[in-house]
């Protein structure tokens, strides 16, 4: 039997969720462009930085390759409440030739190990998804976070990009997509009213640093579009094509990345009537389908239709 994963992950198995998150191969590294990110790291000035935390580090992908953009003085430090994700973080900094200085730890984003005033910066990605309260943890960040500190998240909008991936040519009947988008939207708010998350929670961000008292509130988006390109041979694109494959052998639809038995969990927490759950679930089962069936022919593609925001600012002084 395969060993199950804290609720928050979405109640996939370990190595389901291994398969979703990439955390066993390079995957998260391509939502990345390094030249855009030498960008960024300029306007943030990253090169000033001598202490940086990632809350909810997994094996280390978002903070690693920050690092690479970093002094090479800065310490990096992580932290996330799997045991398995921080030996992982610790390999991969091995292998990176970032082991000196890299230092991961076991621990909770609503319950940080450290003191006020910690940190030059206080960085995630994809973890504020999946807390049961954004602000509580938005609030525990900017708490170790030293005034004139630099705070980002990279967080999607889970709904956005699946409404945007809805675009086709020719467009669906409109009967179609709405079935897909309430089935998403339930489970949404099913996810949440069940305390494992917000699946759009990059879209709030900027309100929960707001109503920490701060007004210099900065928002960009990703430059990666997540686009999926015959002959599907670029490791994004490959990556996603395997991902497609196996939701659809497993039974499962592309659905809060998320099992038959989990959405409906999802969808009646969500305000789903169950008798409407089955009409739902086979349109979406249908569209990843055809999906296949166009990946097959070597007809599939997509621009991606992702939204990932990074969110920053600088702690105020007071």
């Amino acid at each position: 039997m395969k060993n199950k994963t804290p609720a928050h992950r979405a109640a996939l198995s370990t190595e389901d969720y291994h398969a979703l998150t990439g955390f066993d191969g390079a995957w998260r590294d391509t939502w990345w462009n390094d030249e855009f990110l030498s960008m960024m790291a300029r306007q943030w000035g990253l090169e000033r930085v001598e202490t940086v935390l990632d809350v909810g580090c997994g094996v280390g992908h978002w903070g690693q390759r920050l690092l690479s953009h970093m002094s090479t003085t800065t310490v990096l430090h992580g932290v996330d409440p799997e045991e398995a994700w921080v030996e992982g973080a610790h390999e991969r900094a091995k292998a990176l030739g970032q082991e000196e200085r890299s230092e991961f730890q076991v621990g909770t984003a609503e319950s940080l190990p450290w003191p006020d005033d910690s940190f030059d910066m206080v960085t995630c990605q994809t973890v504020l998804i999946h807390v049961a309260d954004i602000r509580t943890v938005v609030e525990e960040m900017t708490r170790v976070l030293k005034p004139g500190g630099l705070f980002l998240a990279a967080e999607p909008n889970n709904f956005g990009s699946m409404a945007g991936g809805c675009i086709a040519d020719p467009l669906s009947p409109w009967e179609q997509v709405s079935d897909l988008l309430e089935l998403e939207y339930c489970c949404s708010r099913g996810k949440l009213a069940v305390g494992e998350g917000h699946q759009s929670g990059g879209h709030l961000v900027m309100d929960a640093l707001r109503s920490c008292g701060w007004t210099d509130v900065k928002v960009h988006l990703n430059n990666q579009s997540a686009r999926v390109i015959p002959p599907y041979t670029d490791l994004a694109s490959k990556t996603m094509v395997d991902y497609l494959r196996t939701t659809h052998e497993s039974g499962a639809a592309m659905v809060l990345g998320s099992t038959r038995e989990n959405c409906l969990r999802y969808f009646l927490a969500g305000g789903g009537e169950e008798a409407r759950f089955p009409v739902l679930w086979e349109q979406a089962r249908a569209r990843l389908a055809e999906t296949i069936r166009a990946i097959d022919e070597g007809t599939h593609a997509s621009a991606g239709g992702h939204i990932h925001y990074l969110t920053w600012g600088r702690k105020p002084a007071s």
